[in-house]
């Protein structure tokens, strides 16, 4: 697959930007409620099957498209539960890192699923600097959880996601010292170097 298939809004007819060709709203339609009905069949805490179907569905829409978006969150979301491999972080990297230019455009401003893709993001690529040597993470998710706490601190306090802020502004405040601690010891390390020249 090459082009996608956008709506003209004049004649209600969709259309392959690449070639030409023309398909029906009822076509799409059926082709939306096929993908939903076989998404709705698909067990959500089992990433294997999840990306099975994003893989078959990914031939149909692009990979803006909200069925996408839905099965990549569904992704991110069924990873949490598995064991922290380096192969299953980078892939919820990956898919966060999908997904976050999505959100942005169709949640501007606050977002509560911004937040949490934000602090999925936080969590994968802590935990990669950590148990897979890969340090430099380190900063850039001190980054990330700094915006996930500033878009989960507005939601209710006894709502779950208020309860995800209370626990990234918690770890934020370890991962500042977690950062600084590896800052010093690069900076010994660098000195150790140098004098050794």
């Amino acid at each position: 697959r090459v082009g996608h298939v956008l709506a003209c809004l004049e004649s209600g007819e969709w259309t392959c930007n690449s070639c030409q060709r023309h398909f029906s709203p009822g076509l799409m339609a059926i082709t939306s409620v096929v993908a939903r009905d076989l998404l709705d069949d698909v067990d959500r805490t089992n990433p294997d099957q999840l990306e099975d179907t994003l893989k078959s569905l990914s031939f149909t829409f692009a990979a803006t498209h909200s069925i996408l978006i839905d099965v990549k969150q569904s992704i991110v979301a069924a990873y949490r539960d598995l064991e922290p491999t380096r192969g299953n972080l980078q892939r919820k990297v990956e898919l966060c890192r999908e997904l976050l230019p999505v959100l942005r455009l169709i949640e501007p401003g606050i977002s509560r699923l911004r937040g949490i893709t934000l602090y999925e993001l936080h969590v994968a690529l802590v935990t990669l600097a950590q148990e897979h040597g890969e340090s430099q993470l380190l900063q850039e998710a001190e980054e990330i959880l700094k915006e996930a706490v500033s878009l989960l601190l507005y939601e209710p306090t006894l709502s779950p996601e208020g309860e995800l802020a209370r626990q990234a502004m918690a770890e934020l405040k370890s991962l500042k010292a977690l950062v600084a601690k590896q800052q010093l010891k690069e900076e010994k390390k660098k000195k150790k170097t140098k004098n050794k020249k």
